[in-house]
């Protein structure tokens, strides 16, 4: 995934774990982390849908 197709998820899922009840500086720090993950993980084994899994490691 190129940086500006992973650029334009970074507001839906911010808004999505917002919608969830994460603070906004809680979901900020979470999806920061979980794109860290994705940098570790993705070029090895890149997801089918990257938002869903940004999504669902944010919430861990």
């Amino acid at each position: 995934m190129d940086e500006g197709a992973l650029c334009a998820l970074v507001p839906r899922v911010l808004a999505g774990l917002v919608r969830r009840g994460e603070d906004f500086d809680a979901a900020e720090d979470a999806l920061q982390e979980a794109l860290l993950e994705a940098l570790r993980v993705w070029p090895q084994h890149p997801p089918r849908d990257p938002r869903a899994w940004l999504a669902t490691v944010a919430t861990r």
